[in-house]
């Protein structure tokens, strides 16, 4: 072996000091001549070598011998176009394949000389492992054969990229981004070790990375010297010599520098990988093989095999004048970066380095998921056990009594515990070590004070958990959140007065609280802490370290959900500038923050500018993520409630069946985001007034999400609110006024009564208490919002327009017509602005502005007003009401010859836009003529009240509306003088509504006096006509007939 090792040192050291790459070349040609391992093994050397490499490896290629190929030569189906690369055994070529396709390959080829019996091998044993694997991050192999000269070639994918460390440079991607991009070359190598094949060559120049539409994708190329686990690579035998080199020192494990018999498994490429990880994070490697290597080749495998590097923190303060460029690649500055890497990161990278391979992850896999539960805020397995793992086993012996979702919200606020703790725990432990070397009283005294914050981190964050007994069993989801939630608003007030001493870790604590709040719907909790965060975060690593955008993005979104909606835009749009100029409009936080500013612009009313916004992300999450990833389907979800909103039902539903359809295969049935979906699908069915199907789903996913959050979480209160609103429109008043009642006591005690979600419940409240005849109850609750919404919500936002109308309307309702014109006229204003004045609901203000007119007496200012309306009635519907209103102002002005055209043509509207034979259409018709009899019309009243008790009396026999009818029909005969046959009629009447009295709406229930009183005019009329003809003492019992009394 010893000798071995002194021939390449040999070897290597004279074709250093050579002045040039040809006369490296012409020397190793001659030295190696036959022995293609000896070449490799100072060929990686001389790679490593930084002073060598400049000129060896990117000097142009030598010239082609006589012998050898050439651009333009044929090799079967393939034209040779370019050389672009060569290593020890094999020469790789652009070529072109002819046939059956015409494309752009690369070809690998033995060496001309090279082709001695263990090259051949080697060769094939590369060219079987890549014919093993099929993987989209590995350069599959298409082809192979043999010259006519009998070398063997083999063709592979085409892959035109970059190293992967060059590539993360030159984008300069952040930490996350890195991180993201290792995890694929990661499950990469994994599927290679399952297809038994170990790459024993990890190293940035074979991990290309590539775009693929915009997506950066990582292909691991050059198996040249893999091996097989298991099963053969080949047919033939292939041996590696007794102290043979295989692989690049800098990135080689230390079982492959020991030389000896041990076995090399797939950890030796788990550890290459980490190589690989700690220059994506540094931007150096854990060794200088330069310097090792003027000590010689045995200094430089003492120290793979002996020698600890530092810790990815650690060496960043060693980088010098390099540190700022470093940190500049990575969007952040030098302490900034060093504080990133401080803590799970340094852990992660040096369980990989681990000398002992028996302490690295077990597989590349492994590694991938430390690393994604590091960008998850979740505890990696690299960090020492903690108190999360005790409380997770707690969560999973009351598995049958929590529900699933709790697991998920308890593990949310363990990987705080869990990440927090180990965080302390690594400082602690670097203290220690640092102290028993050094034995020094500093040292050690700051490690105690250091041990002391710790412990206060560590009884904060207990609080978290502090108020769940492990000896009791939680009765139902509901329980364990509000103890959740407790402590953790305990542990947020504890850290705001604790000394824990370094401020980054106070704000990292701060964070996960807050993201944990958040979670929970306690978005001003949050929002709290997320501005510490941000703030020490900005102060410490500077704007455009990924913690402080992280934070910002938090804060931001807990301002909008919190209601501070301008201040909440603000933030967003600041932030999304600010990511979109330093990372790119396609990066994935930047997409998520143009979300953000969408979902702000929605929540503000300018529901066409986010309809926008949500269709400008939609290609950009399909291409970053994917079609079926959350972000995609929440961006489709998102979309299809804003055409809801602009009115757009049909399309709604088609985007929310896309939405719901990928949520459920992607995301899974009981998903909470699926449910949602569902939700939303519920209300566009609803817009679209098919509450057949919109009312069954609001139930089924109401009662889905109360069992799994609890009654008290924000998305059970939406569906309960949605829920409501579609029994209200399906005319079951009570079930929707009990809904809203509870939903309304929750949010006023969860948020306060200020809180847009509590005015939006009051609203819809009161709403339907004007509908039921509650207008005394409406109106406080009426007031109270439209007090608070003017002072949260620009002057002609939608929310604010609505809660103004319907205001008016119960200050209509209420006779106070003053008050009801001055809010109308304030609605017409913005309306007009914004849609003009022949809007449809444009039209409707000026209606209702012109009826409280009207209602005032006000009839010369009300004509014109209701003139422009009917104008406009015949090309826009749900106009009858005014036309009405329009008859009596005609009839009240005297102008009887401009009020008989317009009575035909309301009852002719009636019968074109109502459906026959409905109770719709009896109501309008009552209403005309109504109208016509109390303006002395009751000849042009009477066929119209036929036309509605024959209605009513095939529709509802027996309701006491049926009998009112008949009341105002035999009013209508009486007026004209026909008594007799009036009698008959008023008497059924009246008797009519008194069996039914009970049923009458407390608003309606005049109703059985005016019957009455029609009676006693009738008889006193008759009396009046035929003296004498005891009609008198008909009038005086219907006068003192005993009314039934009202219900209580």
């Amino acid at each position: 072996m010893s000798e071995r090792i002194s021939k390449i040192e040999e070897l290597f050291h004279t074709a250093r000091a050579l002045p040039s790459a040809e006369a490296r070349q012409a020397y190793l040609d001659r030295s190696c001549a036959g022995d293609a391992a000896l070449r490799a093994a100072v060929e990686r050397l001389l790679a490593s070598d930084v002073e060598a490499r400049d000129s060896f490896l990117s000097a142009p290629a030598l010239e082609p011998s006589v012998a050898g190929e050439q651009a333009g030569d044929l090799i079967g189906r393939y034209k040779l176009l370019q050389e672009i690369g060569e290593g020890g055994m094999g020469t790789v070529w652009m070529a072109e394949q002819r046939e059956p396709v015409i494309r752009k390959v690369a070809l690998k080829i033995v060496k001309l000389g090279m082709d001695t019996r263990e090259v051949i091998v080697r060769f094939e044993s590369e060219r079987q492992a890549l014919a093993l694997m099929d993987h989209p991050n590995i350069a599959k192999v298409l082809d192979g054969g043999a010259t006519a000269s009998g070398r063997p070639y083999f063709v592979m994918e085409l892959v035109r990229g970059v190293p992967i460390t060059e590539f993360a440079d030159k984008a300069k991607l952040g930490l996350r981004d890195r991180l993201e991009l290792f995890g694929k070359v990661c499950e990469a190598i994994q599927h290679a070790h399952h297809k038994g094949v170990i790459h024993r060559d990890i190293k940035p120049s074979n991990v290309l990375v590539t775009l693929h539409d915009g997506v950066p994708v990582p292909k691991v190329i050059d198996f040249g010297i893999a091996k097989a686990t298991s099963a053969e690579l080949t047919q033939r035998t292939l041996f590696t010599q007794y102290g043979q080199i295989l692989g690049t020192p800098e990135y080689m494990a230390p079982e492959q520098a020991e030389m000896s018999g041990l076995d090399i498994d797939t950890r030796a490429d788990v550890y290459s990988l980490g190589v690989l990880l700690y220059e994506l994070l540094t931007g150096t490697k854990p060794f200088d093989a330069r310097d090792a290597l003027k000590q010689g080749f045995q200094e430089l495998l003492r120290r793979i095999r002996e020698v600890d590097p530092a810790k990815p923190s650690t060496r960043i303060s060693t980088l010098g004048e390099r540190a700022s460029p470093t940190a500049a690649n990575r969007q952040v500055n030098v302490a900034g970066l060093s504080a990133r890497l401080r803590g799970d990161l340094d852990l992660i990278v040096m369980k990989a380095l681990e000398k002992d391979r028996t302490r690295r992850y077990d597989t590349p896999i492994a590694f991938a998921g430390d690393v994604e539960r590091f960008l998850r805020d979740e505890p990696v397995l690299a960090a020492p056990p903690s108190a999360s793992y005790r409380f997770r086993k707690f969560v999973r012996r009351r598995r049958k009594t929590v529900a699933a979702g709790a697991l998920v919200l308890a593990l949310l606020v363990l990987g705080i515990l869990g990440t927090s703790f180990g965080l302390w725990r690594a400082r602690i432990a670097a203290e220690e070590e640092r102290m028993a070397k050094l034995e020094a009283d500093a040292r050690r005294t700051e490690a105690e004070r250091n041990l002391g914050y710790a412990r206060k981190g560590n009884e904060i964050l207990t609080r978290v958990v502090g108020r769940i007994d492990p000896l009791r069993e939680i009765e139902s989801l509901g329980e364990l959140r509000s103890a959740l939630r407790a402590g953790l608003e305990d542990a947020a007030v504890a850290l705001a007065s604790a000394q824990i001493g370094d401020p980054l870790e106070v704000a990292r604590l701060e964070h996960r609280l807050g993201r944990s709040l958040y979670a929970l719907g306690e978005h001003e909790a949050a929002r709290q802490l997320f501005e510490r965060a941000a703030a020490t975060y900005r102060e410490k690593l500077g704007a455009l370290d990924e913690d402080s955008l992280s934070a910002t993005h938090d804060l931001g979104m807990s301002l909008l959900l919190g209601g501070q909606l301008e201040r909440g835009l603000a933030t967003l749009q600041d932030l999304l500038a600010l990511r979109r100029e330093h990372f790119g409009a396609q990066q994935a936080d930047t997409l998520e923050t143009m979300i953000g500013v969408a979902e702000a612009l929605e929540r503000l009313g300018r529901s066409e500018e986010a309809a926008a916004m949500f269709t400008a992300a939609r290609p950009l999450l399909e291409a970053v993520h994917g079609p079926a990833a959350r972000p995609t389907i929440l961006c489709i979800a998102n979309l299809a409630g804003l055409q809801v909103e602009l009115g757009f039902s049909k399309e709604a539903i088609r985007l929310y069946d896309t939405a719901l359809e990928r949520a459920r295969s992607g995301l899974g049935p009981e998903h909470p985001d699926t449910i949602g979906i569902q939700t939303n699908l519920a209300l566009a069915y609803q817009k679209a007034h098919d509450l057949e199907r919109a009312i069954p789903l609001y139930e089924a996913t109401r009662k889905a999400l109360r069992e799994r959050l609890g009654k008290e979480h924000p998305k059970a209160l939406v569906v309960s609110n949605n829920l409501a609103s579609a029994y209200n429109d399906a005319g079951k008043s009570a079930e929707a006024a009990a809904l809203l009642d509870e939903v309304l006591q929750i949010q006023e005690a969860q948020y306060g009564i200020d809180h847009p979600d509590s005015l939006s419940a009051a609203s819809s409240l009161a709403a339907i208490y004007i509908k039921t005849g509650k207008n005394d109850l409406a109106l406080p609750l009426l007031e109270r919002t439209v007090r608070a919404q003017r002072q949260t919500l620009p002057a002609d936002h939608p929310k604010l327009l609505n809660g103004l109308n319907n205001l008016g309307a119960s200050y209509w309702k209420a006779e106070r017509f003053p008050e009801a014109i001055a809010l109308f006229e304030e609605i017409l204003k913005f309306q007009e602005a914004k849609y003009g004045r022949e809007h449809p609901a444009t039209l409707a203000t000026i209606a209702n502005l012109a009826a409280n007119l009207k209602g005032e007496r006000r009839y010369a200012e009300a004509r014109p007003l209701l003139e422009e309306v009917y104008a406009a009635s015949s090309n826009t519907r749900g106009l009858r009401p005014y036309v009405v209103d329009l008859l009596e102002v005609y009839l009240r002005l005297g102008l009887r010859a401009e009020a008989a055209p317009l009575f035909e043509v309301a009852v002719k509207m009636a019968h074109e836009e109502l459906k026959p034979e409905s109770t719709k259409l009896a109501t309008e018709l009552l209403k005309l003529g109504q109208t016509w009899l109390e303006l002395d019309a009751a000849a042009e009243a009477e066929p119209v009240l036929r036309e509605v008790v024959a209605l009513r009396e095939k529709l509802q026999p027996e309701a006491w509306s049926t009998s009112s009818a008949r009341s105002l029909l035999g009013a209508a005969i009486a007026a004209q003088g026909r008594l007799a046959e009036a009698e008959p009629i008023l008497i059924a009447g009246f008797e009519g509504i008194e069996r039914s009295f009970a049923t009458v709406p407390p608003q309606s229930r005049y109703r059985l006096e005016a019957a009455r009183a029609r009676l006693v005019e009738l008889y006193t009329k008759w009396e009046a006509e035929a003296p004498g003809s005891g009609h008198a003492a008909r009038a005086t019992q219907w006068r003192e007939r005993v009314l039934p009394e009202l219900p209580k």
